[in-house]
């Protein structure tokens, strides 16, 4: 493996079991080459200071390059452990009316309002990895929602926050990891409870990032003593790479024009108790549930928008209700039938038989 421009070869790093996750952000940089030109949605013909988007993709392959030759070469004897922990963070942002129809939003003050769609997954799943003398080095930190509070400014939006409130507990050299798990009909905004949640958000005058920032380090907090002593050095360690194709949703007469199935590559790996599944998608919640509920792993993460991104994939209740999120989608609910199936398989065989 050779890293951006060229500067580093790994020639004992397997490239294929290389990846990278991603979350849904409004306060990224733009990457798009056709919506940043004069008019478009991102705009930025006449904003100087502001990278392009070639601009940008050449820094973060630059970056990436370069802290992937670092990892590997610096690795040292380590340890790791894995708590689970609790904070409401993602609440699920599809609503159902009476009619059966369904919208992506807020107004539940409609007389013929029914019930929210789908499920919340309010767990904190983490791994710690820590050092030959047991000091911290960094934590990962799954949590079901994207990253979406900002839209106003480039930033980590709710992980930052984060970063910093762990920072100034463990010391400024820990890294945290943020990782989003199967998330695509959650949003970190509370809908239901929503004035009551920004009166109580005055209340303390903190900002609703802070907010959800201090429910997930208080999680932290509460696993923490347990994490630090369960440290583990030799755990069963395994990583399958799977290139399958899943059908789309041509599958039910719903654009014909498309091919038949989607190309999509999925990363299954063990640490000791904990299995780590990867999917390209903004993967509807219930489908990464499924996952979890039939795995061996005593904890299973799930890390979407990984290695690609092939957008929405909806439930077929979803797709019932309608709306954004569960119309403009390539893969649909049978693709997610297979999707889970093959990950719940993939994650099984790197367990033993049970007797």
């Amino acid at each position: 493996m050779t890293s951006a421009g060229g500067a580093s070869t790994l020639d004992d790093f397997d490239s294929s079991k290389l990846f990278c996750g991603a979350t849904h952000t409004h306060c990224g940089p733009s990457i798009s080459y056709d919506r940043t030109g004069p008019g478009q949605l991102y705009d930025i013909s006449k904003e100087a200071d502001v990278m392009t988007p070639q601009q940008y993709i050449l820094l973060l392959y630059e970056r990436f390059g370069a802290g992937i030759v670092r990892a590997w070469q610096g690795r040292k004897p380590a340890g790791m452990s894995w708590a689970l922990g609790h904070a409401v963070v993602g609440y699920n942002r599809r609503l159902s009316y009476a009619d059966g129809s369904a919208i992506m939003g807020f107004d539940t003050a409609r007389p013929d309002f029914s019930h929210v769609e789908g499920y919340e997954d309010h767990a904190v799943e983490m791994l710690f990895f820590w050092d030959a003398d047991q000091k911290p080095t960094g934590m990962l930190l799954n949590v079901a929602c994207p990253s979406q509070v900002g839209r106003k400014a480039i930033s980590a939006d709710f992980w930052h926050p984060i970063r910093q409130g762990i920072k100034a507990k463990h010391g400024p050299d820990i890294h945290v990891f943020a990782q989003c798990a199967a998330a695509g009909d959650q949003c970190p905004a509370a809908i239901v409870r929503g004035k009551a949640e920004r009166l109580m958000t005055r209340r303390r005058n903190i900002s609703w990032k802070q907010e959800l920032a201090n429910r997930v380090i208080r999680a932290v907090d509460d696993v923490w003593p347990w994490a630090k002593a369960d440290v583990q050095t030799r755990v069963v360690f395994a990583h399958r790479t799977i290139k399958i194709d899943v059908p789309n949703k041509n599958s039910y007469n719903e654009a014909r024009w498309m091919p038949s199935t989607v190309p999509v590559e999925l990363h299954v790996l063990r640490l000791g108790d904990v299995a780590v599944a990867t999917n390209p998608f903004e993967l509807f919640l219930d489908y990464g549930i499924q996952i979890k509920g039939r795995s061996k792993a005593v904890l299973t993460f799930i890390s979407q928008l990984t290695c690609d991104h092939h957008g929405y994939l909806p439930t077929r209740r979803a797709v019932s209700g309608g709306d954004y999120s569960a119309v403009n989608h390539t893969v649909g609910p049978k693709g997610g039938r297979v999707l889970v199936d093959e990950s719940v398989k993939a994650i099984n065989s790197l367990w033993p038989p049970e007797k």
